[in-house]
């Protein structure tokens, strides 16, 4: 049972949420957010609930994927963030594991985008590490508000990408050639194109040169594995193509701010 403190707070908070962005939410967000409203009011656990949550992830899916960051702010404000500032503290880990379900589902959604399922992968890593590793409500709604920022970012970005196939196509040679000395000469073959215009095609879709993708590429790999196995540094430098672990720690510090050492101490399981 809900106590009378608490039924007055759902009031007061299902009240208070159309304050600002209903103006200028779109209809069927609004909608939404009233369904979501009532369920709220009533402290609803029924099979109408879950339809209302069911439509309103979908509706958010589909904004994730179209990059509609200004809606997505909407509907999450409107529909999604009331629900969870409601919970309880002890009820924290069942917001936190229903958080990183809609993550898989969000990820699954960026492979039919035409990402490969290994970059999939690494965006769906970070951000149900975000969403597992806060300690109260308010860390778990900046965490939610962060993950929304960077996904409709990544989205936009693919979006604007009109040479996706030849994008993916290099991010795979990277990923099966991590452990090997890679030019752009060879991975330029590989999709078809001259070096010269494949340079200038990379640097323009992806706003990065070739070479420091690469990089990237590498620590992001080194990342995966100071995480989950016991091999050594100099190890790991060798899977991920660097030539000794020196350079690896000096091009992983300017990536990510730290050694690998320390990385792997602030990640131990």
């Amino acid at each position: 049972m809900v106590n009378e403190n608490n039924n007055s707070n759902l009031n007061n908070l299902s009240n208070m949420i159309f304050s600002v962005e209903k103006h200028s939410a779109s209809p069927e967000i609004v909608s939404l957010a009233e369904a979501a409203s009532i369920d709220l009011k009533k402290h609803l656990a029924t099979v109408e609930s879950a339809k209302t949550r069911l439509r309103i992830e979908k509706k958010f899916t589909n904004l994730l994927m179209e990059g509609n960051y200004d809606e997505l702010m909407k509907l999450y404000k409107l529909s999604l963030k009331p629900g969870l500032t409601t919970l309880k503290e002890d009820e924290l880990e069942l917001a936190k594991r229903r958080l990183a379900v809609f993550a898989s589902i969000c990820s699954r959604e960026l492979i039919k985008k035409g990402l490969t399922p290994e970059t999939v992968m690494s965006y769906e890593y970070v951000y149900t590490e975000m969403i597992c590793s806060t300690k109260n409500m308010n860390e778990l709604l900046s965490s939610i508000d962060a993950i929304i920022k960077s996904a409709s970012t990544s989205i936009i970005r693919i979006n604007r990408i009109k040479h996706i196939d030849i994008m993916t196509a290099t991010s795979k040679y990277i990923k099966d050639h991590i452990s090997d000395p890679i030019y752009i000469e060879d991975v330029a073959r590989y999709v078809g194109l001259s070096s010269n215009y494949f340079s200038s095609l990379f640097k323009k879709e992806m706003h990065t040169p070739f070479s420091k993708y690469v990089n990237e590429t590498r620590i992001n790999e080194g990342k995966k594995l100071l995480r989950n196995t016991s091999l050594s540094i100099t190890e790991i430098a060798l899977k991920v193509g660097f030539k000794n672990q020196n350079y690896f720690t000096t091009i992983f510090k300017k990536h990510a701010s730290i050694t690998p050492k320390q990385y792997r101490q602030r990640n131990l399981r």
